[in-house]
């Protein structure tokens, strides 16, 4: 993962907006969500580690602009193809199907979580130091 973190920061924002528009085709690329995965897995990573605090924001505001309503709809049931008929799917294959659905809904579901936590936890103590240095200088301001 660090190499994928120096790579984005040699990245110019035109580079950067195109690796992450280039990670899914659309809503319905459903071979891109383990790669929309491992780009959660990157930024819950960057976030942890602490470094490139504006960097990790501002790719994760716009990976979530980008990505969002593939990210909504993991693991949602999608309309049956109207080429197959119901009394041909195979029932194992449909169980197998729904349980690979649901797999997947709870991997993202986790992915969030876990980034909301870093994102958190990230944020408490930058927050806490942009007030701290906030009232210092409104006090020092007062002074003059």
């Amino acid at each position: 993962m660090l190499s994928a973190a120096v790579h984005l920061r040699s990245l110019k924002a035109s580079g950067i907006d195109i690796a992450i528009r280039s990670l899914s085709l659309g809503a319905e690329d459903d071979d891109a969500v383990p790669l929309l995965l491992r780009a959660l897995d990157f930024w819950i990573w960057m976030l942890e580690r602490r470094s490139s605090f504006q960097l990790a924001q501002a790719t994760l505001a716009l990976f979530v602009k980008v990505h969002e309503e593939q990210l909504a709809n993991c693991g949602k049931t999608k309309e049956p193809d109207e080429t197959v008929e119901e009394d041909e799917m195979d029932e194992e294959l449909v169980a197998a199907m729904e349980a690979a659905r649901l797999e997947i809904a709870s991997a993202v579901r986790e992915r969030i979580v876990a980034l909301h936590a870093a994102q958190r936890a990230t944020w408490l103590p930058f927050q806490a130091q942009l007030h701290q240095n906030l009232g210092l200088l409104a006090y020092l301001m007062k002074i003059q």
